[in-house]
């Protein structure tokens, strides 16, 4: 009888211990942790990129700038490949099952690059334009059960689901759109931040003070503006020196061999994981394919990243380039953002 009790207290001590870890489990997340998700039968995955209520970092290219966020997002570890694109794709634009709810797109998405290349549907999307990449997201948020982000500003029970139209004149603020929990683009600055981030590792990391911030003293280190995403040495090529890439990060270099060593120039892109990620986890922060964010500029859309034809200084974490919403290319791809 003894033993049958002891075995009972036993056993509740044990349950007392998995209900506490099954509490906990995933609530303590911390930078860099993944989310995995599957629709469709097509694995995908966001890591934690901000973790605190409040986050301040250096922005631009000579690091006198600054920004702050305050709310906790996820970012996409890969940009979004044509294998999750096309699933979403064909289930967002099949009228038959989805009927008045369907969505239409103005450009239908390829695999990477170029097509005298082989590629698969690991490759990045390209040939997608920001106003795709917006419909997109919806269609993935419906999909998976989520509330779509994007709605029309003057309504905002009308989900978006049109990229044929300009809906950059429909949809809502960045500030109206960030707090919803669906899948989106991210903004300008989540992409910098998450480019930029280093965890507690001072290597080519931003020293001294900017805007009263000294990030000398900050417990969280930021990559200088004019490297490349997780790049741990010194850029050594001025912002005009368009055709040297001497200095080019070991992050991005073997994914350039040509680009590095002679002056063949880089003729396609890459599956999306090829490569090291930064301390996020993230990988192609900096190359393989221009990535569109929400952000606007004047009537244009934010592009950050660099791509595999470009010149190396538009792979530096500071730089912002800008195209119109309703333009595709090769080149031009997107990765997924979420609020936590």
């Amino acid at each position: 009888m003894k033993n049958l009790k002891v075995i009972a207290m036993l056993l509740a001590v044990t349950a007392l211990v998995f209900t506490a870890y099954d509490d906990l489990s995933g609530s303590e997340q911390g930078p860099g942790e993944p989310i995995v998700e599957t629709v469709g039968g097509v694995r995908f995955q966001l890591n934690l990129a901000n973790d605190r209520d409040s986050v301040t970092f250096p922005t631009g290219v000579d690091d006198d700038g600054i920004a702050t966020l305050n709310h906790k997002f996820y970012m996409g570890d890969t940009q979004v490949t044509y294998e999750l694109w096309k699933v979403v794709y064909d289930w967002a634009t099949d009228a038959r099952a989805r009927g008045n709810a369907v969505y239409t797109f103005a450009n239908r998405g390829r695999m990477g690059s170029h097509t005298e290349y082989e590629f698969t549907d690991q490759h990045p999307v390209t040939d997608v334009s920001w106003r795709d990449a917006i419909i997109w997201c919806n269609a993935l948020s419906e999909m998976t059960g989520l509330e779509p982000v994007y709605r029309d500003r003057n309504d905002t029970n009308v989900i978006l689901r049109d990229s044929t139209v300009a809906i950059q004149n429909l949809v809502e603020e960045e500030e109206e759109t960030i707090y919803r929990k669906g899948y989106r683009l991210p903004t300008s600055m989540e992409w910098e931040m998450a480019a930029r981030y280093r965890g507690t590792d001072r290597t080519n990391t931003v020293t001294g003070v900017v805007g009263g911030v000294n990030f000398g003293r900050e417990r969280i280190k930021w990559t200088k503006g004019n490297s490349a995403s997780g790049d741990t040495g010194e850029a050594r090529a001025g912002s005009s020196t368009l055709g040297n890439y001497a200095w080019f990060p070991e992050t991005v270099r073997d994914r350039y061999p040509a680009r590095v060593n002679t002056s063949q120039p880089v003729s396609k892109s890459d599956p999306v994981d090829g490569r090291r990620p930064n301390a996020l986890g993230l990988y192609d922060m900096s190359g393989n394919v221009d990535e569109w964010c929400f952000t606007s500029s004047g009537t244009s859309r934010v592009l950050r990243g660099g791509r595999w034809g470009g010149s190396p200084i538009l792979l530096r974490v500071g730089h912002v380039s800008v195209a119109g919403p309703s333009i595709n290319s090769g080149m031009r791809g997107f990765r997924l953002a979420k609020t936590k």
